[in-house]
């Protein structure tokens, strides 16, 4: 695995996440590492973002989604081991009551269903530094979690939502679920109003979006990150000295 260059991503491999540069796979005897196919590959890109938490007293991260029954709790895993530190906390949401059984001393577990407005809104009363959204990667659910979420990211967090691939080309339809707006445009639109400080712009203004909710929190944003697949959301004070 001479490829892998990040700590956070060798920790992703082992763990058998997908959103490593290895993708995760159901090891069979005799398998190897090398023969799983790619992954995402999001970790070498985050941990440009997320190693400054992971010496942060009191750091706290919520991760929606424990991903698929034969692979539950995968980035929970990658999660523990690199936030080392005795005070971290981790919150993750599913549907799944399976997803009950990865509690522990720092990893606190939520059921519910995140296409419902009433358990984010209870989820939005506590404070996160990352919010990681890796759920349906429905649009309707991505940008449900993102306007009611991302007001509870501590001043200087960032918010992240993987899986826009959803977005485009062939998965349009399936993912949509009737929805007319998918997450791609807001956040291109988002990352308009934080570049030009909400100065007129033909992609940010005199369209049907302009009042979008998720498009009014650009004035606490610093930056808005578009990797393949993923977006991360840097909030403001994020580029400051950590509190």
């Amino acid at each position: 695995m001479s490829h892998v260059t990040s700590r956070m991503d060798r920790i992703g491999v082992r763990c058998n996440t997908d959103k490593a540069s290895l993708g995760r796979s159901r090891l069979r005897p005799g398998q190897s590492v090398p023969q799983r196919s790619h992954g995402h590959d999001y970790l070498r890109k985050y941990e440009f973002f997320l190693a400054r938490f992971a010496t942060k007293p009191d750091y706290r991260m919520m991760e929606l989604g424990a991903g698929p029954e034969w692979n539950l709790g995968a980035s929970v895993r990658l999660w523990e081991e690199y936030f080392w530190r005795d005070d971290f906390r981790l919150h993750v949401v599913d549907l799944k009551p399976t997803a009950d059984t990865l509690a522990n001393e720092r990893v606190t577990v939520t059921v519910g269903d995140l296409g419902d407005p009433g358990v984010l809104r209870r989820l939005a009363t506590s404070a996160y530094d990352v919010i990681l959204d890796d759920a349906s990667h429905l649009w309707g659910h991505q940008l449900l979690a993102f306007e009611i979420l991302f007001p509870s990211v501590r001043e200087g967090g960032v918010y992240i939502i993987e899986d826009i691939e959803t977005s485009f080309g062939e998965q349009r339809e399936s993912w949509s679920q009737g929805a007319e707006i998918d997450t791609y445009t807001i956040l291109s639109r988002l990352n308009g109003l934080v570049a030009g400080k909400g100065r007129d712009h033909p992609l940010v203004s005199g369209t049907s979006l302009d009042h979008h909710p998720a498009l009014g929190f650009w004035q606490d944003i610093e930056s808005v990150t578009i990797v393949s697949d993923a977006c991360l959301i840097a909030k403001r004070g994020y580029y400051g000295p950590l509190g």
